[in-house]
């Protein structure tokens, strides 16, 4: 589900001191169906994600930050964004969903 960006920005993420230049394209939350705030595979630690307890299952948080450069870098962004929310970003949330299921087959055994 998309978050306004203030569910990213109000938040005191370590990543805001490396990012002070970059504004904020999209936020995220995905289901983690069991999920815990320490159980989500740490490859994704490189993107800008986290796990975040939301008074119910905890859920994953996945904020765009991007650093356009100059008129060409923003008119790309602009002609992407359709690309980006039609075909990546619903290909990443199944491939994450897939993901996390796997992960939770494996340690409930």
């Amino acid at each position: 589900m998309r978050l306004p960006k203030s569910a990213h920005t109000s938040l005191p993420w370590r990543i805001h001191e490396l990012t002070r230049d970059f504004s904020v394209e999209d936020v995220w939350s995905f289901r983690t169906p069991g999920a815990g705030p320490g159980d989500f595979p740490a490859m994704l630690a490189a993107m800008r994600a986290a796990m975040r307890a939301t008074g119910g299952p905890a859920r994953l948080r996945m904020a765009v930050l991007v650093k356009p450069n100059g008129r060409f870098g923003r008119l790309y962004m602009a002609a992407i964004a359709p690309f980006r929310y039609l075909v990546v970003y619903p290909a990443l949330t199944r491939q994450w969903e897939r993901a996390w299921r796997a992960h939770l087959e494996r340690t409930s055994r």
